[in-house]
């Protein structure tokens, strides 16, 4: 795939209301482990999702450290999961003794740098009824009670634990960070083996949505498909992508959905049901991404002027032929070489 693009050219019959400046646009394809370098090359305008020691090198360069853009991108959150359903996990206590023992403050200064911010739920800063404060201290960082939940657990210092695989799926280098720090500070401080386990997209699904899921103990991400609670915590309702049922969390979520009511009285639900799912543990919520977009000098436009939050990059779905975003960028004389 070495030095293959797709051409998407302008189409001179439309007669519909954008006024689009781009004549063309080229899409390199390439490895995502190359992209950084194919933007610090000069070979492209844009690129995201850069490795942790990739935003490290812009950072420090006077040049590229203007052109790093942070957004929210679809307020995605990532997560260790279990499988409720079955032992070590169906006891709670485990899942709460795991909980406590991932310093997401020292993810965040070790690996993710802008990329991410600790996560105590699943609703991120931003999106509506996302409540984090006041989540904080459900699964917070606190060894001591996650070795003492464990031995109550019936496993003292891990002792009689199974020996655990992680499935990661699909992971980028970050990914594979992260997976890797939780599964160290599982062994770390709960003397708990885990083997990190790289599986395909199909492999992963397949396994996770299987019913009973095939997955007991894996690291995933999600993020929303519309700007709306009934979306994000819809994931976690019985009979979805996760083993766990709380019949009290699904009768919150789905009153709360079609609640024609007081706007506040619609968020105070959402918020008591997320804190049902923070509580009850069936996952680990780890960091919610910020992630991080390159955009060179030369390309101006509506798309990356802040919002009403101040926030200023490139809004999800992201730069693609598929959404508005071209329509609000342009590419300005100074750029070098044919640029269209």
């Amino acid at each position: 795939m070495r030095d293959q693009s797709i051409t998407y050219k302008r189409n001179e019959s439309y007669k519909g209301s954008l006024q689009v400046p781009f004549q063309q646009i080229v899409v390199k394809l390439a490895a995502p482990n190359t992209w950084f370098t194919l933007y610090q090359a000069g070979d492209i305008d844009y690129t995201e999702t850069p490795a942790p020691a990739d935003i490290k090198v812009a950072q420090s360069d006077p040049t590229l450290s203007k052109e790093l853009y942070q957004g929210v991108g679809d307020f995605r959150v990532d997560y260790l999961f279990f499988d409720v359903t079955k032992p070590p996990f169906n006891n709670l206590k485990v899942r709460q003794a795991f909980s406590h023992v991932i310093d997401r403050d020292a993810i965040k200064l070790k690996i993710l740098g802008p990329q991410g911010n600790p996560s105590y739920g699943f609703l991120a800063p931003g999106y509506p009824a996302s409540d984090q404060e006041a989540l904080k201290g459900i699964q917070n960082f606190d060894p001591a009670l996650g070795k003492q939940l464990l031995a109550e657990a019936g496993y003292p210092n891990g002792k009689g634990f199974p020996k655990l695989e992680m499935w990661l799926r699909e992971p980028t280098p970050t990914d594979s960070a992260v997976g890797g720090a939780a599964g160290a500070m599982l062994k770390q401080y709960l003397n708990i083996d885990v083997s990190i386990s790289a599986k395909d997209q199909a492999t992963f699904t397949n396994a996770l949505n299987a019913k009973p899921t095939q997955i007991l103990f894996g690291f995933v991400s999600y993020g929303m498909d519309y700007l709306d609670p009934s979306n994000m915590l819809g994931v976690w309702l019985t009979g979805g992508r996760h083993s766990w049922s709380n019949p009290q969390y699904d009768k919150l979520v789905k009153e709360a959905t079609s609640y024609l009511g007081p706007a506040a009285q619609r968020t105070q639900m959402f918020q008591q049901a997320e804190k049902i799912l923070v509580s009850d543990v069936p996952a680990v919520f780890i960091y919610y991404r910020t992630p991080i977009q390159f955009v060179k000098s030369y390309v101006k436009g509506d798309a990356l002027l802040p919002d009403k939050n101040n926030i200023k990059a490139i809004h999800w779905p992201g730069y693609t032929t598929m959404d508005t975003v071209p329509a609000g960028l342009y590419i300005t004389k100074d750029a070098p070489g044919n640029r269209s």
